[in-house]
C-alpha cells in the first residue's frame, strides 16, 4: 500500500519558513467587500496588501506603480 505524502503533517516546516518564502516570492491580496440593502451601499472596504521584501518591491515596477504612494520632489 502507498502512503502519499501531505504536506501540511510535515513538522520541518516553522512560521519562519513560511514567512521568509512569502517574503522572498512576494504576496498581493487585493478585495472589495460591499454591504448593500436594496441596491444601496451601505459599507464599502478596499483592501490592498503586499507583503514582500524590499529587494522584490524594488525589482517588481508593477507592485512599485499599484501600491506604493508617487512621490513628488
Amino acid at each position: 500500500m502507498s502512503q502519499e505524502y501531505a504536506p501540511w503533517e510535515d513538522d520541518d516546516e516553522t512560521l519562519v519558513d513560511v514567512l521568509d518564502r512569502v517574503l522572498d516570492v512576494g504576496l498581493v491580496v487585493v478585495g472589495d467587500l460591499r454591504l448593500s440593502v436594496a441596491d444601496i451601499d451601505l459599507v464599502y472596504v478596499g483592501v490592498k496588501l503586499v507583503a514582500a521584501s524590499i529587494d522584490k518591491i524594488e525589482r517588481s515596477p508593477e507592485i512599485k506603480q499599484s501600491f506604493l504612494p508617487q512621490v513628488v520632489a
